[in-house]
């Protein structure tokens, strides 16, 4: 967690698939409210660093301006790494989200990211540690003075549950900041906080390698073929819209529709 990653930099690797942009009075997504200063509606293509611009879809998915709804393609590694992740820690990222308010998928896309490349074993992948001094573990990669500062012991970090709990409190936290925001939380768990860097890359936000880039296609891939976000208990988790309001109708309509979404692929 928040050390260097060697990232991959084209998005012509990854499958995109055509979806039609929604309407401003969408629901955003139905698990916390927005915080002062986030933006005002998710579903408007926005950048608060003025970079490449995305969009939060009904369904939860991230559509990028220029490219569509990036998603790891069916057949890949990258997909096969994705779903292995998905499907070694599941249960630990749905009752961590149901705990801290954060969807199953953004904590597996990150976790994709800093450790997918170890998914095919599991117990590896829960206890590998970084090689590059900054002394993470495990599958989220807490670091020791991220795992201090959230109040939890380092020894935490070897137990998967608690691993991703780290995870999911430092998601919140960053929710809490910058709104429920895929693009901006993967950024903040890589970089520590939003930072703006014109130039850097694409996004102009700041990140050890193109994290972003990286973390969306996942995070689109588990909510699309894994069904990371269905199955959700609602009933323990706040609601939000987006400005322009929306009737709690259409949270009934987002839980029918997750619930009914393509199951995994096998």
């Amino acid at each position: 967690m928040i050390h260097p990653r060697a990232i991959e930099p084209a998005w012509p690797t990854f499958a995109q698939n055509s979806i039609g942009l929604g309407s401003a009075g969408a629901l955003v997504y139905p698990f916390d409210p927005a915080p002062l200063g986030a933006v005002a509606d998710a579903t408007q293509l926005h950048n608060p660093c003025g970079g490449r611009r995305w969009r939060t879809l009904p369904d939860g998915r991230i559509e990028v301006e220029g490219v569509g709804v990036p998603s790891a393609t069916p057949g890949s590694d990258r997909y096969r790494l994705v779903g292995q992740t998905w499907n070694n820690w599941k249960h630990e990222f749905r009752q961590a989200g149901r705990e801290y308010g954060i969807p199953p998928a953004m904590l597996a896309a990150i976790a994709y990211v800093e450790t997918g490349a170890w998914s095919d074993d599991p117990a590896l992948q829960a206890r590998i540690e970084s090689a590059d001094g900054f002394h993470s573990i495990g599958i989220m990669q807490p670091i020791p003075s991220t795992t201090t500062m959230l109040g939890f012991q380092l020894n935490d970090r070897y137990d998967p549950l608690n691993n991703i709990r780290m995870g999911a409190k430092l998601a919140r936290m960053n929710a809490d900041k910058y709104g429920l925001d895929f693009p901006l939380l993967a950024a903040s768990h890589n970089a520590g906080s939003v930072k703006c860097r014109p130039g850097e890359n694409q996004w102009n936000v700041h990140t050890y390698g193109d994290y972003i880039q990286t973390a969306v296609p996942a995070h689109n891939a588990l909510i699309e073929h894994f069904g990371a976000n269905r199955f959700m208990l609602l009933g323990s988790i706040p609601w939000s819209y987006a400005a322009g309001g929306a009737v709690a109708g259409a949270g009934l309509i987002w839980a029918l529709t997750a619930i009914l979404a393509p199951t995994a692929r096998t």
